[in-house]
Protein backbone atom coordinates (compact mmCIF):
# COMPACT_ATOMS: atom_id res chain seq x y z
CA UNK A 1 0.00 0.00 0.00
CA UNK A 2 2.72 2.39 0.82
CA UNK A 3 4.96 1.20 -2.10
CA UNK A 4 1.78 2.27 -4.46
CA UNK A 5 1.01 5.46 -2.53
CA UNK A 6 5.17 6.67 -3.14
CA UNK A 7 5.06 5.40 -6.62
CA UNK A 8 1.44 7.18 -7.38
CA UNK A 9 2.67 10.48 -5.80
CA UNK A 10 6.17 10.21 -7.89
CA UNK A 11 3.79 10.52 -10.90
CA UNK A 12 2.35 13.46 -9.42
CA UNK A 13 4.84 15.26 -8.60
CA UNK A 14 5.99 14.22 -12.67
CA UNK A 15 2.79 15.96 -13.66
CA UNK A 16 3.26 19.19 -11.80
CA UNK A 17 6.72 19.29 -13.31
CA UNK A 18 5.55 18.92 -16.75
CA UNK A 19 2.76 21.65 -15.51
CA UNK A 20 5.10 24.14 -14.15
CA UNK A 21 7.28 23.70 -17.39
CA UNK A 22 3.47 24.48 -19.29
CA UNK A 23 3.09 27.58 -16.72
CA UNK A 24 6.29 29.08 -17.88
CA UNK A 25 5.74 28.66 -21.22
CA UNK A 26 2.70 30.40 -20.57
CA UNK A 27 4.29 33.05 -18.65
CA UNK A 28 6.43 33.89 -21.88
CA UNK A 29 3.70 34.48 -24.16
CA UNK A 30 2.63 36.85 -21.21
CA UNK A 31 5.50 38.80 -21.13
CA UNK A 32 6.08 38.79 -24.67
CA UNK A 33 2.23 39.97 -25.07
CA UNK A 34 3.45 43.54 -23.00
CA UNK A 35 3.42 45.91 -25.65
CA UNK A 36 4.27 49.50 -26.20
CA UNK A 37 5.93 49.69 -23.33
CA UNK A 38 10.06 49.04 -22.70
CA UNK A 39 9.09 45.50 -23.30
CA UNK A 40 7.89 44.86 -26.95
CA UNK A 41 5.96 41.23 -28.20
CA UNK A 42 7.05 40.02 -31.29
CA UNK A 43 3.44 39.87 -32.52
CA UNK A 44 3.95 43.77 -32.18
CA UNK A 45 7.14 43.61 -34.07
CA UNK A 46 5.58 41.75 -37.27
CA UNK A 47 3.11 44.06 -37.91
CA UNK A 48 5.70 47.03 -37.32
CA UNK A 49 7.89 45.25 -40.04
CA UNK A 50 4.41 44.56 -42.19
CA UNK A 51 3.55 48.27 -41.65
CA UNK A 52 6.56 49.23 -42.63
CA UNK A 53 6.81 47.45 -46.14
CA UNK A 54 2.96 48.07 -46.67
CA UNK A 55 4.69 51.66 -46.49
CA UNK A 56 7.42 50.84 -48.21
CA UNK A 57 5.03 49.87 -50.92
CA UNK A 58 3.17 52.70 -51.27
CA UNK A 59 6.34 55.14 -51.39
CA UNK A 60 7.05 53.13 -54.37
CA UNK A 61 3.82 53.99 -55.53
CA UNK A 62 3.62 57.60 -54.66
CA UNK A 63 7.26 58.01 -56.29
CA UNK A 64 5.78 56.57 -59.54
CA UNK A 65 2.25 59.22 -59.40
CA UNK A 66 5.27 61.69 -58.47
CA UNK A 67 7.10 60.94 -61.51
CA UNK A 68 3.97 61.34 -63.54
CA UNK A 69 3.12 64.39 -62.06
CA UNK A 70 6.72 65.71 -63.34
CA UNK A 71 6.76 64.59 -66.08
CA UNK A 72 2.60 66.03 -66.95
CA UNK A 73 4.04 69.17 -65.23
CA UNK A 74 7.29 69.25 -67.76
CA UNK A 75 4.35 68.53 -70.58
CA UNK A 76 2.29 71.87 -69.30
CA UNK A 77 -0.36 69.50 -68.49
CA UNK A 78 -1.67 71.66 -65.59
CA UNK A 79 -4.63 69.49 -64.74
CA UNK A 80 -2.90 65.74 -64.57
CA UNK A 81 -0.31 68.04 -62.11
CA UNK A 82 -3.43 68.94 -59.65
CA UNK A 83 -5.68 65.34 -59.91
CA UNK A 84 -2.04 63.58 -59.33
CA UNK A 85 -1.80 65.83 -56.12
CA UNK A 86 -4.87 65.43 -55.07
CA UNK A 87 -4.48 61.33 -55.27
CA UNK A 88 -1.17 62.07 -53.40
CA UNK A 89 -2.85 63.44 -50.47
CA UNK A 90 -6.09 60.99 -50.16
CA UNK A 91 -3.43 57.97 -50.02
CA UNK A 92 -1.16 59.93 -47.13
CA UNK A 93 -4.73 60.76 -45.33
CA UNK A 94 -5.76 56.83 -45.53
CA UNK A 95 -2.44 55.77 -44.40
CA UNK A 96 -2.40 57.79 -41.69
CA UNK A 97 -5.86 56.60 -40.99
CA UNK A 98 -5.14 53.06 -40.83
CA UNK A 99 -2.13 53.59 -38.42
CA UNK A 100 -3.99 55.37 -36.22
CA UNK A 101 -6.97 52.54 -36.22
CA UNK A 102 -3.93 49.63 -36.13
CA UNK A 103 -2.68 51.76 -32.82
CA UNK A 104 -5.96 51.95 -31.09
CA UNK A 105 -6.24 47.82 -31.98
CA UNK A 106 -2.76 47.33 -30.20
CA UNK A 107 -3.33 49.58 -27.01
CA UNK A 108 -6.68 47.55 -26.43
CA UNK A 109 -5.01 44.24 -26.92
CA UNK A 110 -2.23 44.97 -24.15
CA UNK A 111 -5.35 46.69 -21.98
CA UNK A 112 -6.57 43.19 -21.64
CA UNK A 113 -3.60 41.30 -21.72
CA UNK A 114 -2.37 43.51 -18.43
CA UNK A 115 -5.81 42.78 -16.97
CA UNK A 116 -5.14 38.66 -17.51
CA UNK A 117 -1.74 39.28 -15.83
CA UNK A 118 -3.17 41.14 -12.89
CA UNK A 119 -6.03 38.40 -11.86
CA UNK A 120 -3.14 35.67 -12.39
CA UNK A 121 -1.20 37.27 -9.62
CA UNK A 122 -4.45 37.57 -7.50
CA UNK A 123 -4.54 34.20 -8.02
CA UNK A 124 -1.34 32.94 -7.61
CA UNK A 125 -1.47 34.85 -4.11
CA UNK A 126 -4.39 33.35 -2.83
CA UNK A 127 -3.32 29.82 -3.29
CA UNK A 128 -0.10 30.69 -1.63
CA UNK A 129 -1.42 31.53 1.55
CA UNK A 130 -4.28 28.34 1.09
CA UNK A 131 -0.95 26.30 1.04
CA UNK A 132 0.46 28.15 4.00
CA UNK A 133 -2.65 27.47 5.76
CA UNK A 134 -2.57 23.73 5.25
CA UNK A 135 1.36 23.42 5.93
CA UNK A 136 0.08 24.96 9.50
CA UNK A 137 -2.31 22.64 9.84
CA UNK A 138 -0.26 19.75 9.39
CA UNK A 139 2.48 20.78 11.69
CA UNK A 140 -0.13 21.38 14.45
CA UNK A 141 -0.98 17.58 13.72
CA UNK A 142 2.34 16.35 13.88
CA UNK A 143 2.36 18.39 17.57
CA UNK A 144 -0.74 16.54 18.71
CA UNK A 145 0.47 13.18 17.91
CA UNK A 146 3.38 13.62 19.94
CA UNK A 147 1.78 15.03 22.62
CA UNK A 148 -0.47 12.08 22.43
CA UNK A 149 2.62 10.07 22.20
CA UNK A 150 4.49 12.29 25.29
CA UNK A 151 7.60 12.33 23.20
CA UNK A 152 8.69 14.26 20.36
CA UNK A 153 7.55 12.79 17.08
CA UNK A 154 11.35 12.48 16.19
CA UNK A 155 12.21 9.94 18.72
CA UNK A 156 10.21 7.08 17.69
CA UNK A 157 12.48 6.29 15.00
CA UNK A 158 14.38 3.80 16.16
CA UNK A 159 18.58 3.68 15.58
CA UNK A 160 20.09 0.72 14.19
CA UNK A 161 21.35 -0.51 17.98
CA UNK A 162 18.22 -0.29 19.18
CA UNK A 163 16.73 -2.61 16.60
CA UNK A 164 17.98 -5.71 18.23
CA UNK A 165 17.18 -4.91 21.60
CA UNK A 166 13.51 -3.76 20.53
CA UNK A 167 13.06 -7.26 18.97
CA UNK A 168 13.89 -9.47 21.53
CA UNK A 169 10.96 -10.75 23.70
CA UNK A 170 10.34 -9.20 26.83
CA UNK A 171 10.16 -11.26 30.02
CA UNK A 172 7.27 -9.68 31.79
CA UNK A 173 5.09 -9.66 28.48
CA UNK A 174 1.91 -12.00 28.72
CA UNK A 175 2.53 -15.75 27.71
CA UNK A 176 1.45 -18.93 27.90
CA UNK A 177 4.37 -19.59 30.67
CA UNK A 178 3.99 -16.65 32.68
CA UNK A 179 1.21 -16.54 35.31
CA UNK A 180 0.33 -13.50 34.42
CA UNK A 181 -1.50 -13.83 31.45
CA UNK A 182 -4.18 -11.59 29.98
CA UNK A 183 -7.77 -12.93 30.69
CA UNK A 184 -8.94 -14.51 27.40
CA UNK A 185 -12.34 -11.85 27.30
CA UNK A 186 -9.70 -8.72 27.26
CA UNK A 187 -7.64 -10.21 24.28
CA UNK A 188 -10.92 -11.01 22.24
CA UNK A 189 -11.95 -7.32 22.70
CA UNK A 190 -8.38 -5.86 21.72
CA UNK A 191 -8.52 -8.11 18.70
CA UNK A 192 -11.33 -7.42 17.56
CA UNK A 193 -11.23 -4.06 18.35
CA UNK A 194 -7.77 -3.71 16.55
CA UNK A 195 -9.53 -5.95 13.72
CA UNK A 196 -12.13 -3.62 13.09
CA UNK A 197 -9.99 -0.46 12.77
CA UNK A 198 -8.20 -2.62 10.15
CA UNK A 199 -10.96 -3.93 8.60
CA UNK A 200 -12.44 -0.38 8.13
CA UNK A 201 -9.79 2.14 7.58
CA UNK A 202 -12.01 4.65 6.12
CA UNK A 203 -14.25 5.09 8.58
CA UNK A 204 -14.38 8.71 10.16
CA UNK A 205 -11.72 9.48 12.40
CA UNK A 206 -14.31 10.02 15.28
CA UNK A 207 -15.37 6.36 15.13
CA UNK A 208 -11.77 5.33 15.25
CA UNK A 209 -11.18 7.62 18.07
CA UNK A 210 -13.93 5.91 20.17
CA UNK A 211 -12.28 2.28 19.31
CA UNK A 212 -9.13 3.95 20.57
CA UNK A 213 -10.46 4.88 23.79
CA UNK A 214 -12.07 1.74 24.35
CA UNK A 215 -8.94 0.16 23.83
CA UNK A 216 -7.41 2.22 26.19
CA UNK A 217 -9.54 1.69 29.47
CA UNK A 218 -9.26 -2.74 28.51
CA UNK A 219 -5.64 -1.51 28.49
CA UNK A 220 -6.01 0.36 32.15
CA UNK A 221 -7.60 -2.42 33.69
CA UNK A 222 -5.46 -4.96 32.19
CA UNK A 223 -2.80 -2.92 33.66
CA UNK A 224 -4.43 -2.87 37.18
CA UNK A 225 -5.19 -6.67 37.30
CA UNK A 226 -1.15 -7.09 35.71
CA UNK A 227 -0.15 -4.74 38.87
CA UNK A 228 -2.33 -6.85 41.58
CA UNK A 229 -0.32 -10.66 39.45
CA UNK A 230 3.08 -9.00 40.08
CA UNK A 231 2.68 -8.22 43.70
CA UNK A 232 3.09 -12.17 44.18
CA UNK A 233 6.06 -12.36 42.56
CA UNK A 234 9.27 -11.95 44.19
CA UNK A 235 10.53 -8.73 44.62
CA UNK A 236 14.23 -9.58 44.36
CA UNK A 237 13.83 -10.80 40.60
CA UNK A 238 11.35 -7.73 40.10
CA UNK A 239 14.17 -5.18 41.62
CA UNK A 240 16.39 -6.31 39.05
CA UNK A 241 14.70 -6.45 35.75
CA UNK A 242 13.03 -3.24 36.92
CA UNK A 243 16.58 -2.45 37.18
CA UNK A 244 17.41 -3.52 33.88
CA UNK A 245 15.07 -2.05 32.57
CA UNK A 246 15.77 1.29 34.07
CA UNK A 247 19.19 1.36 32.49
CA UNK A 248 17.93 0.18 29.40
CA UNK A 249 15.16 3.15 29.35
CA UNK A 250 18.50 5.46 30.26
CA UNK A 251 20.25 4.45 27.35
CA UNK A 252 17.45 3.99 24.41
CA UNK A 253 16.43 7.99 26.40
CA UNK A 254 19.93 8.63 25.01
CA UNK A 255 19.89 7.61 21.93
CA UNK A 256 16.86 8.73 21.72
CA UNK A 257 17.59 12.63 22.81
CA UNK A 258 20.87 12.37 20.74
CA UNK A 259 18.22 11.18 17.47
CA UNK A 260 15.61 13.69 18.56
CA UNK A 261 18.83 16.69 18.11
CA UNK A 262 19.57 15.27 14.67
CA UNK A 263 15.73 14.98 13.66
CA UNK A 264 15.13 18.64 14.87
CA UNK A 265 18.18 19.46 13.03
CA UNK A 266 16.66 18.15 9.94
CA UNK A 267 13.37 19.72 10.59
CA UNK A 268 14.83 23.27 10.32
CA UNK A 269 16.31 22.61 7.33
CA UNK A 270 13.21 21.06 6.06
CA UNK A 271 11.46 23.85 7.32
CA UNK A 272 14.26 26.35 5.77
CA UNK A 273 13.56 24.62 2.56
CA UNK A 274 9.61 24.87 2.56
CA UNK A 275 10.23 29.24 2.73
CA UNK A 276 10.82 28.33 -0.98
CA UNK A 277 7.76 26.35 -1.58
CA UNK A 278 5.45 29.93 -1.84
CA UNK A 279 5.72 30.00 -5.86
CA UNK A 280 4.64 26.44 -6.74
CA UNK A 281 1.57 26.64 -4.00
CA UNK A 282 -1.09 26.08 -6.60
CA UNK A 283 0.93 22.47 -7.79
CA UNK A 284 1.14 21.29 -4.16
CA UNK A 285 -2.70 22.02 -3.01
CA UNK A 286 -3.30 19.81 -6.31
CA UNK A 287 -0.98 17.39 -5.25
CA UNK A 288 -2.25 16.98 -1.94
CA UNK A 289 -5.83 16.89 -2.79
CA UNK A 290 -4.68 13.94 -5.58
CA UNK A 291 -2.62 12.13 -2.81
CA UNK A 292 -5.98 11.60 -0.64
CA UNK A 293 -8.08 9.69 -3.54
CA UNK A 294 -4.29 7.95 -4.60
CA UNK A 295 -6.01 4.49 -5.14
CA UNK A 296 -9.54 5.77 -6.85
CA UNK A 297 -7.45 8.28 -9.52
CA UNK A 298 -4.06 6.02 -10.80
CA UNK A 299 -5.89 5.83 -14.05
CA UNK A 300 -6.80 8.96 -14.38
CA UNK A 301 -3.20 10.19 -13.38
CA UNK A 302 -1.99 7.75 -16.36
CA UNK A 303 -4.16 9.41 -18.56
CA UNK A 304 -3.35 13.11 -17.43
CA UNK A 305 0.36 12.03 -17.59
CA UNK A 306 0.14 11.62 -20.91
CA UNK A 307 -2.09 14.51 -21.95
CA UNK A 308 0.61 16.59 -20.10
CA UNK A 309 3.41 14.80 -22.69
CA UNK A 310 0.91 15.81 -24.95
CA UNK A 311 1.15 19.48 -24.44
CA UNK A 312 4.86 19.43 -23.49
CA UNK A 313 5.66 18.18 -27.22
CA UNK A 314 2.63 20.81 -28.26
CA UNK A 315 5.00 23.47 -26.52
CA UNK A 316 8.21 22.46 -27.23
CA UNK A 317 6.80 22.60 -31.03
CA UNK A 318 5.25 26.13 -30.05
CA UNK A 319 8.79 27.24 -29.09
CA UNK A 320 10.39 26.11 -32.21
CA UNK A 321 7.79 27.89 -33.64
CA UNK A 322 8.51 31.28 -31.68
CA UNK A 323 12.44 30.64 -32.62
CA UNK A 324 11.47 30.18 -36.45
CA UNK A 325 9.45 33.35 -36.15
CA UNK A 326 12.09 35.31 -34.40
CA UNK A 327 14.46 34.42 -37.80
CA UNK A 328 11.69 35.51 -39.63
CA UNK A 329 11.60 38.66 -37.97
CA UNK A 330 15.33 39.15 -38.33
CA UNK A 331 15.15 38.39 -42.21
CA UNK A 332 12.36 41.10 -42.18
CA UNK A 333 14.32 43.67 -40.12
CA UNK A 334 17.49 42.40 -43.00
CA UNK A 335 14.68 43.41 -45.59
CA UNK A 336 13.93 46.93 -43.78
CA UNK A 337 17.50 47.51 -43.99
CA UNK A 338 17.47 46.34 -48.14
CA UNK A 339 14.43 49.19 -48.64
CA UNK A 340 16.06 51.71 -46.58
CA UNK A 341 19.02 51.63 -48.99
CA UNK A 342 16.64 51.83 -51.84
CA UNK A 343 14.72 54.58 -50.26
CA UNK A 344 18.35 56.56 -49.96
CA UNK A 345 18.66 55.76 -53.16
CA UNK A 346 15.21 57.12 -54.45
CA UNK A 347 15.84 59.91 -52.38
CA UNK A 348 19.41 60.95 -54.33
CA UNK A 349 17.20 60.49 -57.72
CA UNK A 350 14.67 63.02 -56.04
CA UNK A 351 17.60 65.35 -55.42
CA UNK A 352 18.51 65.03 -59.28
CA UNK A 353 15.24 65.29 -60.71
CA UNK A 354 15.03 68.48 -58.89
CA UNK A 355 17.56 69.63 -60.18
CA UNK A 356 16.82 69.13 -63.43
CA UNK A 357 13.51 71.33 -62.63
CA UNK A 358 15.42 73.66 -61.39
CA UNK A 359 17.82 73.91 -64.20
CA UNK A 360 15.10 73.50 -66.68
CA UNK A 361 13.12 76.53 -64.78
CA UNK A 362 16.16 78.39 -65.05
CA UNK A 363 16.63 77.93 -68.97
CA UNK A 364 12.99 78.68 -69.48
CA UNK A 365 14.02 82.12 -67.05
CA UNK A 366 16.83 82.70 -69.87
CA UNK A 367 14.50 81.96 -72.80
CA UNK A 368 11.85 84.79 -71.35
CA UNK A 369 14.64 87.11 -71.05
CA UNK A 370 15.85 86.71 -74.35
CA UNK A 371 12.44 86.92 -75.58
CA UNK A 372 11.57 90.33 -73.32
CA UNK A 373 14.86 92.01 -75.06
CA UNK A 374 13.87 90.99 -78.34
CA UNK A 375 10.46 92.63 -77.48
CA UNK A 376 12.52 96.05 -75.99
CA UNK A 377 14.32 96.43 -79.25
CA UNK A 378 11.61 95.34 -81.29
CA UNK A 379 9.62 98.61 -79.34
CA UNK A 380 12.45 100.60 -79.76
CA UNK A 381 13.29 100.04 -83.60
CA UNK A 382 9.15 100.90 -84.16
CA UNK A 383 9.66 103.99 -81.97
CA UNK A 384 12.50 105.00 -84.07
CA UNK A 385 10.46 104.32 -87.60
CA UNK A 386 7.76 106.19 -85.65
CA UNK A 387 9.84 109.01 -84.87
CA UNK A 388 11.14 108.55 -88.76
CA UNK A 389 7.76 108.74 -90.31
CA UNK A 390 6.79 111.68 -88.36
CA UNK A 391 9.72 114.04 -89.80
CA UNK A 392 8.81 112.28 -93.61
CA UNK A 393 5.26 113.16 -92.70
CA UNK A 394 6.04 117.17 -91.35
CA UNK A 395 8.46 117.02 -95.17
CA UNK A 396 5.67 115.59 -97.24
CA UNK A 397 3.00 118.12 -95.95
CA UNK A 398 3.76 120.03 -99.11
CA UNK A 399 3.38 117.23 -101.35
CA UNK A 400 -0.03 115.89 -99.77
CA UNK A 401 -1.94 116.24 -102.59
CA UNK A 402 0.48 113.97 -104.88
CA UNK A 403 1.08 111.49 -102.25
CA UNK A 404 -2.24 111.07 -100.35
CA UNK A 405 -2.18 107.51 -101.33
CA UNK A 406 1.34 106.56 -100.43
CA UNK A 407 0.09 108.39 -97.03
CA UNK A 408 -2.63 106.19 -96.73
CA UNK A 409 -0.97 103.09 -97.73
CA UNK A 410 1.74 103.81 -95.16
CA UNK A 411 -1.06 104.79 -92.60
CA UNK A 412 -2.28 100.81 -93.11
CA UNK A 413 0.86 99.49 -92.73
CA UNK A 414 1.18 101.75 -89.47
CA UNK A 415 -1.62 100.39 -88.19
CA UNK A 416 -0.77 96.69 -88.71
CA UNK A 417 2.50 97.21 -87.30
CA UNK A 418 0.79 98.42 -83.62
CA UNK A 419 -1.79 95.42 -84.11
CA UNK A 420 1.84 93.54 -83.53
CA UNK A 421 2.82 95.57 -80.85
CA UNK A 422 -0.40 94.74 -78.86
CA UNK A 423 -0.19 91.26 -79.66
CA UNK A 424 3.54 91.18 -78.24
CA UNK A 425 2.34 92.30 -75.19
CA UNK A 426 0.10 90.02 -74.74
CA UNK A 427 2.25 87.60 -75.28
CA UNK A 428 4.77 89.78 -72.46
CA UNK A 429 2.07 89.53 -70.06
CA UNK A 430 1.12 85.38 -70.67
CA UNK A 431 4.96 85.02 -70.38
CA UNK A 432 4.99 87.11 -67.03
CA UNK A 433 2.16 84.55 -66.01
CA UNK A 434 3.89 81.57 -66.94
CA UNK A 435 6.94 82.80 -65.10
CA UNK A 436 5.12 83.57 -61.38
CA UNK A 437 3.04 80.25 -62.14
CA UNK A 438 6.78 78.65 -62.54
CA UNK A 439 7.81 79.87 -59.67
CA UNK A 440 4.78 78.65 -57.63
CA UNK A 441 5.49 75.33 -58.60
CA UNK A 442 9.06 75.90 -57.66
CA UNK A 443 8.49 76.60 -54.21
CA UNK A 444 6.04 73.93 -54.16
CA UNK A 445 9.18 71.29 -55.39
CA UNK A 446 11.24 72.75 -52.11
CA UNK A 447 8.34 72.14 -50.24
CA UNK A 448 7.69 68.41 -51.24
CA UNK A 449 11.62 68.29 -51.30
CA UNK A 450 11.58 69.37 -47.12
CA UNK A 451 8.77 66.36 -46.11
CA UNK A 452 10.06 63.43 -48.11
CA UNK A 453 13.27 64.23 -46.16
CA UNK A 454 11.48 64.45 -42.87
CA UNK A 455 9.26 61.03 -44.38
CA UNK A 456 12.47 59.90 -44.39
CA UNK A 457 13.82 60.74 -41.00
CA UNK A 458 10.91 59.81 -39.78
CA UNK A 459 11.68 55.83 -41.61
CA UNK A 460 15.23 55.81 -40.24
CA UNK A 461 13.72 56.88 -36.61
CA UNK A 462 11.29 53.68 -36.69
CA UNK A 463 14.02 51.33 -38.14
CA UNK A 464 16.08 51.97 -35.44
CA UNK A 465 13.58 51.57 -32.68
CA UNK A 466 12.51 48.53 -34.63
CA UNK A 467 15.99 47.55 -33.96
CA UNK A 468 15.87 48.45 -30.34
CA UNK A 469 12.99 46.32 -29.38
CA UNK A 470 14.29 43.46 -31.12
CA UNK A 471 17.44 43.72 -29.05
CA UNK A 472 15.09 43.62 -25.90
CA UNK A 473 13.20 41.01 -26.66
CA UNK A 474 16.69 39.25 -26.88
CA UNK A 475 17.38 40.10 -23.68
CA UNK A 476 13.82 39.21 -22.40
CA UNK A 477 14.15 35.34 -23.51
CA UNK A 478 17.43 35.42 -22.02
CA UNK A 479 15.94 36.76 -18.57
CA UNK A 480 12.83 34.55 -19.16
CA UNK A 481 15.15 31.12 -19.51
CA UNK A 482 16.86 32.25 -16.35
CA UNK A 483 14.29 32.10 -14.80
CA UNK A 484 12.91 28.68 -16.27
CA UNK A 485 16.14 26.48 -15.02
CA UNK A 486 15.96 28.45 -11.07
CA UNK A 487 12.26 27.14 -11.12
CA UNK A 488 13.49 23.64 -11.96
CA UNK A 489 16.37 23.71 -9.68
CA UNK A 490 13.69 24.41 -6.80
CA UNK A 491 11.17 21.76 -8.59
CA UNK A 492 14.31 19.27 -7.80
CA UNK A 493 14.89 20.98 -4.32
CA UNK A 494 11.03 20.36 -3.98
CA UNK A 495 11.08 16.62 -5.02
CA UNK A 496 14.35 15.48 -3.07
CA UNK A 497 12.30 17.36 0.03
CA UNK A 498 9.32 15.35 -0.59
CA UNK A 499 11.09 12.25 -0.61
CA UNK A 500 12.94 12.68 2.47
CA UNK A 501 9.44 13.40 4.23
CA UNK A 502 8.44 10.03 2.66
CA UNK A 503 11.11 8.36 4.08
CA UNK A 504 10.51 9.99 7.76
CA UNK A 505 6.80 8.77 7.06
CA UNK A 506 7.92 5.42 6.32
CA UNK A 507 10.51 5.44 9.67
CA UNK A 508 7.97 6.75 11.75
CA UNK A 509 5.67 3.67 10.91
CA UNK A 510 8.30 1.23 11.08
CA UNK A 511 8.79 2.46 14.76
CA UNK A 512 5.39 2.72 15.87
CA UNK A 513 5.12 -1.36 14.60
CA UNK A 514 8.37 -2.59 16.21
CA UNK A 515 6.78 -1.15 19.76
CA UNK A 516 6.80 -4.12 21.50
CA UNK A 517 3.23 -5.59 22.34
CA UNK A 518 3.32 -5.15 26.12
CA UNK A 519 3.72 -1.28 25.82
CA UNK A 520 0.47 -1.14 24.55
CA UNK A 521 -0.33 2.80 25.17
CA UNK A 522 2.77 2.82 22.05
CA UNK A 523 0.92 0.44 20.21
CA UNK A 524 -2.44 2.07 20.40
CA UNK A 525 -1.19 5.58 19.07
CA UNK A 526 0.62 3.61 16.82
CA UNK A 527 -2.55 2.29 15.70
CA UNK A 528 -4.09 5.79 15.83
CA UNK A 529 -1.59 7.13 13.51
CA UNK A 530 -1.69 4.17 10.98
CA UNK A 531 -5.74 5.06 11.02
CA UNK A 532 -5.35 8.47 10.48
CA UNK A 533 -2.39 7.84 7.71
CA UNK A 534 -4.59 4.92 5.97
CA UNK A 535 -7.75 8.21 6.01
Amino acid sequence: MSHNSSDSQSDILESLSLQLKELNSSSLQLFDARTEQPENEPKQKISDALSNLDSFEQRQKNQHAQNSMRQARDEGNDTAVSDSLRELSEKLENQLKMKDYQLEQQSRKIQDLQSRISFMEAEAEKLRRDSTVQRDESMQFTKKLGKRLNIDVGSLVPTAELRPKMNQPNPQSCTKDNPRQMPKVMMSACISSRCEVEKYPDEPMSINLGKIERRKQLTKSFHSEQQTTQLAVDGKFQKEKQKEQVADLEAKNLKLQAEVTRLQAENDRLKTSETQVTDQSTEFKNAIQKIESLEMQQKEHADEQERLSKQLGELEAKNIGLKEELQRLQEKNNQLKSSEAHLTELSTQQQEDIQNSEALIERQKEQIARVESKNVEELKRLQEENNQLKVSETQLKEQCTKLQRDIHGSKTVIEQQKEQVGQLETKYVELQEELKRLQKDNDFLKSSKTQMEDRIAEYKKDIQSSNTQLEQQKEQVANLKERNLKLQAELDQLHNNYHQLKSLEVQLKKAVYRIPKSCSRWRVCGEATESRSSL
